[in-house]
């Protein structure tokens, strides 16, 4: 992220380095340079031994996983030109026509930009919330899910708090809600909102201090209140022939299976007719740690078709198209190249 490196660390580039190495390095920068990972902090007695090793203690580790694994970081030789930012090239004969949303975490905002760089308009709050995701209403509302920062003075370990809002074309919140809310939040064909959620749970047998999180979609009423929720991961365990569980997302002190990351409601009722794989109500996730894309009838609580073991690596964004193609976005970090796919889910 801009910004993020101190102007102490420096990452010197070489050109025969391997990418893995460069990405690690930069991350590590990362860690240290934004106040992440602090040896000092975690152990100071162990801070020379690390330093003359170059061990990192577990946390670290951890988190230099998660950064790494990301597959976003890299880096190029070649200083940036300050008079080229913003669009710099376009054709307007090749541009999809309209506006795109973007979601800025950091600033919490999001923009409408036309395709010329130009914001169409803003929405933000000054406060210490984090916007991990927004979604444009067709009447100018505004939907987000996002977190509270974490308060290391008071419990480091502790979850931030998460939360679904709504505000309206004016900036103006119509509710927020507290709610274990990640990655994704949508309109349903019947007016409501669905949203993604977790819930952590005791792995039976398990050690006193793990927690499994469970996958969750939640639907809220037009003004915030939850009507109704159904587990991913029991959806999924009903019908095991349908998927082979990978262990994926297992940490130290926590385990993440799914890892959820979209979620869309069928509404083409074209689609519909040609196959019920496509029935209105049914819903399509993304699931990263599972490499796979699934489709649940909503209705009957089951899973009716899944893909992607062996063929995907960690993938986001699973959209129905109007062909009745699935689009998806395959991330791929361990091939260090990420692709985007259509699959037909009748073939």
């Amino acid at each position: 992220q801009q910004g993020c490196l101190s102007p102490q660390v420096k990452a010197p580039y070489n050109r025969a380095m391997p990418k893995r190495r460069l990405l690690c390095g930069l991350a590590v920068a990362c860690l240290y340079g934004c106040g992440v990972v602090s040896i000092e902090e975690t152990d100071p007695e162990a801070k020379g031994e690390a330093q003359t090793s170059g061990e990192l203690d577990p946390d670290a580790l951890a988190a230099l996983e998660k950064i790494s694994t990301l597959g976003y970081v890299d880096v190029s030789p070649e200083p940036a030109a300050t008079t080229q930012m913003g669009v710099t090239l376009f054709d307007q004969e090749r541009s999809h026509p309209g506006y795109n949303l973007y979601t800025i975490r950091s600033q919490r905002a999001a923009e409408l930009i036309d395709a010329r760089g130009n914001v169409v308009h803003r929405w933000h709050k000054e406060d210490d919330l984090a916007w991990v995701r927004s979604v444009l209403l067709p009447n100018g509302d505004l939907l987000v899910v996002g977190d509270h920062p974490r308060d290391p003075e008071k419990d480091s370990k502790r979850a931030a708090p998460r939360f679904a809002m709504r505000l309206n074309w004016d900036n103006e919140v119509i509710w927020q809600r507290t709610l274990s809310a990640h990655h994704d939040i949508v309109t349903t064909p019947d007016d409501r909102i669905g949203v993604l959620t977790v819930k952590g749970r005791r792995p039976p047998g398990g050690p006193p201090s793990a927690i499994v999180v469970e996958d969750f979609v939640t639907v809220l009423n037009q003004d915030g209140e939850i009507e109704d929720e159904r587990s991913l991961d029991q959806m999924l365990r009903a019908r095991p022939h349908h998927i082979t569980f990978l262990p994926g997302g297992r940490g130290r002190r926590k385990w993440d299976p799914l890892h959820s990351n979209s979620l869309r409601w069928m509404s083409d009722e074209a689609l519909a007719a040609r196959d019920p794989i496509y029935a209105l109500g049914n819903i399509i996730v993304c699931f990263r740690y599972q490499n796979s894309v699934a489709i649940f009838d909503w209705e009957k609580e089951e899973v009716v078709w899944t893909w992607g073991q062996g063929e995907i690596r960690e993938p986001h964004d699973a959209v129905v198209l109007a062909t009745g193609n699935v689009m998806i976005f395959d991330n791929g970090p361990s091939r260090y190249w990420s692709r985007v796919i259509e699959v037909d889910p009748i073939s």
